[in-house]
């Protein structure tokens, strides 16, 4: 991650370009529900979530998920995490490795294409990180 962003938040016209990516991201992949690019200490850096959703819970749920998932991955030597995806009842989260102090997530229909939504969030993973290669 670039220093100045673990020192302070983007600035506005950055932090527009990046919540543009993500509402790309559900203009792309219809059964996005909503997304969020969270730093590895849990604070949000851009969102596009519903009104009703907890950003900051979702952000820390993201970085707990992502530590968890690196952390089974080292032990059964697995290498370094890159996705992490996990389906409940009623939902798809999905998390991609954006650099090694951002993470982009993803909440998805519970019926949703996991090939096209992994396929969307890469390629917005790839544009956040030009986006934040400019700070």
């Amino acid at each position: 991650m670039p220093p100045l962003l673990k020192r302070a938040s983007p600035t506005l016209p950055i932090r527009k370009e990046l919540i543009d990516v993500l509402s790309n991201l559900e203009k792309r992949d219809p059964d996005v529900l909503g997304s969020v690019i969270v730093r590895s200490d849990g604070l949000i850096v851009a969102s596009a979530l519903r009104e009703d959703i907890d950003k900051d819970l979702v952000a820390a749920m993201c970085t707990s998920l992502l530590s968890v998932s690196q952390r089974v991955l080292e032990e059964l030597n697995l290498g370094g995490i890159e996705s992490s995806i996990i389906r409940g009842k009623n939902g798809i989260i999905m998390t991609i490795e954006v650099t090694p102090d951002v993470a982009i997530a993803a909440l998805a229909k519970k019926d949703a294409n996991l090939g096209l939504l992994y396929i969307e969030l890469r390629k917005a993973a790839e544009k956040i990180k030009e986006i934040l290669s400019k700070m």
